[in-house]
């Protein structure tokens, strides 16, 4: 049967259309961290299968060698409180924020500089189309739908699902080099704003039913 993929549709307006200066300002002085941080961002229920607790062991393990690096969670779940006791028996609770459920995250990807995904199992990791519309680069696991979004090495970095060691090398390439950020942050925005701007979906959506795939 013909076939034709018609790409989730994402408000892109929400994340274009904002002072990204000031929104990543004001956002890390609410959520009390220093303007010259470094900060990494994981957005997503807490659950088994969203693997926080694998952002917080990378994190853990950068920060030893890093005094600006900080975390910051959004959401909630079940995994909630294990995630929040795994932080303080590695020692980094003072530097990891546990933001809760946002209605509106469009300014913790403005504060962030680098996205984290450790999912295991992901449909089409919507997180990541966010992150890229707000022109910061992703380092994640290679789930499925992740390569539809971002190009390892050139518009993010993709690591073997559930190899730790090669994630916190490439965050750790990311976080030495703001070019290299910049670079793969504007490349990820572009692919993003041009494949899942919901009003594409739309007209996609009309093509079909009028014309057929």
């Amino acid at each position: 049967l013909p076939a034709r993929v018609v790409y989730s549709g994402v408000e892109i307006d929400r994340f274009v259309d904002v002072d990204q200066a000031k929104l990543r300002a004001d956002t890390r002085s609410e959520l009390g961290i220093p303007a010259d941080a470094t900060v990494m961002v994981n957005v997503g229920r807490f659950s088994v299968a969203k693997a926080q607790d694998m952002t917080i062991r990378a994190f853990a393990e950068l920060a030893e060698s890093r005094d600006g690096l900080f975390l910051v969670l959004v959401g909630e779940g079940p995994e909630k409180e294990n995630c929040a006791a795994l932080c303080r028996r590695l020692g980094v609770e003072d530097r990891v924020v546990f933001a809760g459920y946002q209605p509106d995250i469009v300014p913790f990807y403005a504060a962030a500089d680098i996205n984290v995904l450790t999912s295991m199992v992901e449909g089409l990791p919507r997180v990541v189309v966010e992150a890229s519309l707000s022109k910061v680069p992703t380092a994640c696991f290679d789930v499925p739908g992740v390569k539809e979004v971002i190009t390892d090495g050139e518009s993010g970095d993709i690591v073997e699902g559930g190899d730790l060691p090669a994630l916190i090398g490439r965050i750790e390439d990311l976080m030495s080099s703001s070019d290299e950020r910049k670079d793969k942050g504007r490349k990820a925005f572009e692919r993003a704003k041009t494949l899942w701007d919901h009003r594409k979906m739309i007209d996609d959506l009309r093509g079909i039913y009028e014309f057929g795939p």
